[in-house]
């Protein structure tokens, strides 16, 4: 089993980056001023009840318990893209934090904790994408495209 010190200090914070990189990338796919807080509460609780069901000593417990003590709107700044990044530029930039911390997992996780980690950052944004009506959808069909996106770089079922 994978423990946070067999994880460079930059695979860590990739690890725990995760979850609000695919939250925003969801959030960037349609986006709604209004529906955008609606979304980022949806995240914040999304994460804290996973918190709360990870099974004790597992490597997706060690990522909860750093991201719900650092869960907040730094994590969610430091993960918004850089330069003035257009749509299709800021999702590119999201996805790609998805996929580096998806394979520090993959690398160092068993395929157990893999899905594990997977399942909860998908789940994540879900969440999210469920929080807001957007085109008077639960789900729009951009957000559904995104968490299709998702599920596969993860390597987890949508």
């Amino acid at each position: 089993m994978a423990q946070k010190t067999d994880f460079t200090a930059e695979e860590w914070a990739s690890l725990t980056g995760g979850p609000v990189a695919a939250a925003l990338y969801v959030i960037t796919a349609s986006p709604s001023l209004l529906g955008m807080f609606s979304e980022v509460n949806a995240m914040m609780h999304a994460i804290q009840a996973a918190g709360s069901a990870a099974p004790a000593g597992t490597l997706l417990a060690a990522v909860l318990a750093d991201l719900n003590q650092t869960c907040t709107k730094r994590h969610v700044s430091d993960m918004k893209p850089r330069g003035g990044a257009d749509q299709a530029s800021a999702m590119a930039q999201l996805l790609e934090a998805v996929r580096l911390a998806s394979s520090a997992v993959g690398a160092k996780g068993s395929p157990e904790e893999a899905q594990a980690y997977g399942g909860f950052v998908l789940g994540v944004a879900r969440a999210v994408a469920q929080a807001a009506k957007d085109d008077g959808q639960a789900v729009s069909a951009k957000e559904k495209a995104a968490l299709d996106t998702l599920a596969q770089t993860l390597g987890v079922s949508a």
